[in-house]
């Protein structure tokens, strides 16, 4: 065999290979999907065997997602990513996806001294992560994941940072773990504003960030003791009595601080939203015995236009109803949870599976937008009279 042919093969070999590792990768990214959203009906083809190619399960990721969307009621990924597959037709499959370590990863990272841990990640969460304020004398133990600190992070709160620690060692060296009490978008922002300061200048971070976000400043107390809670309403107020303020500006500044914070998102290479959930998860408007009964839809219209000034800058988001959903009881009060084993492992693989399926994502739109970095710092660029395929000659 020639020098050439072997070349050939060589290649050839490489283009299956390639195609090989994308399947795997999106088998994963749909294995994830379905255990953060309603898609009990498809959950079991994530046991069947690899026997499709490449191109047919990103279609199947693509209509899942969609169907997600469509069981939960709810924005589920980004529809861009629909628009990037399109305009590729099949030259994705030959630039090589995002690291899929296998389960004993760690073990490896741990016990080499070349290999590193090949992803840089950050956690910025609103008070979905408080899970209770700490017993007297006890620390939250996150030193390790807080390399770099908002600077409203609240430390005095029980938080899943070791079972966080846990889903994603070897995988993703956590540098910022950063838990905000208030119920602001805009404060979420300032948060990422303050451990970034570059994305201020425009430069992108090389960093998986998942933001964790419950939008809770979209509702507000019904009740004279506080218990009930309904969304915001324009033409209503409130507060307590001789306090009460008008609901329609404090809806517009959600919605501007949810343009804001999905404007500092951006400048995260891997990024992605979750744990909206829908108003019925977070019991507003659910007493029938108070005006406005409407089963959370009210919020669950508005946090809709929250999600969507994220989508429209690519960002999927991932409101994780059927993960949510599933530690409805595990509530503590209307805003937070219970720290438990069960909310705590629940958060762990809620963080995991956005990090996971945020590489998909960002993935496919840097191969879409002509520049690949998979393996290293040195950009591939596409010449747009060539296509993926010639890459490997």
């Amino acid at each position: 065999m020639s020098r050439a042919e072997l070349h050939d093969k060589e290649r050839e070999v490489k283009m299956y290979a390639t195609e090989a590792e994308w399947v795997l990768y999106m088998r994963s990214c749909f294995g994830t999907l379905t255990d953060l959203e309603e898609l009990e009906d498809v959950a079991s083809l994530t046991s069947d065997p690899p026997c499709a190619t490449a191109e047919v399960y990103m279609d199947f990721v693509l209509k899942f997602t969609e169907l997600a969307a469509e069981h939960g009621g709810r924005p589920v990924g980004a529809p861009m990513l629909r628009k990037w597959v399109n305009a590729l037709g099949d030259q994705w499959k030959y630039v090589e996806p995002p690291i899929n370590p296998g389960p004993s990863w760690s073990e490896v990272i741990n016990g080499s001294e070349v290999l590193e841990v090949p992803y840089r990640s950050a956690v910025c969460s609103d008070s979905a992560l408080n899970l209770g304020d700490l017993p007297f004398g006890e620390v939250q133990g996150d030193e390790m994941m807080q390399k770099t600190i908002g600077k409203k992070h609240n430390k005095n709160c029980a938080t899943p940072g070791a079972a966080i620690r846990s889903w994603t060692k070897g995988r993703f060296d956590m540098e910022a773990f950063i838990i905000h009490d208030g119920a602001q978008c805009h404060n979420t922002a300032a948060n990422l504003e303050e451990a970034y300061p570059d994305i201020l200048e425009g430069k992108m971070q090389d960093v998986n960030m998942a933001i964790v976000i419950g939008f809770n400043g979209f509702c507000k107390p019904v009740s004279a003791r506080g218990k009930s809670r309904g969304a915001l309403r324009p033409g209503e107020q409130h507060g307590k009595p001789g306090h009460k303020r008008d609901d329609e500006p404090e809806l517009r500044r959600q919605i501007r601080g949810a343009m804001h914070l999905a404007s500092r998102a951006r400048m995260f290479r891997h990024v992605a939203v979750s744990c909206v959930g829908t108003g019925a998860i977070w019991k507003i408007d659910s007493n029938e015995n108070i005006k406005n009964y409407d089963e959370g839809r009210t919020w669950d219209g508005w946090t809709k236009i929250a999600m969507q000034c994220f989508q429209a800058h690519g960002i999927p988001v991932f409101p994780c109803v059927k993960a949510l959903r599933s530690i409805s009881n595990q509530m503590r009060d209307g805003y937070h949870y219970k720290n438990t084993i069960k909310v705590q492992h629940t958060f762990a693989m809620i963080i995991f599976a956005q990090m996971h399926l945020a590489m998909l994502y960002s993935a496919i739109k840097e191969i879409a937008h002509g520049r690949i970095e998979p393996w290293g710092p040195k950009p591939v660029l596409r010449n747009e009279l060539s296509n993926y395929g010639e890459l490997w000659k």
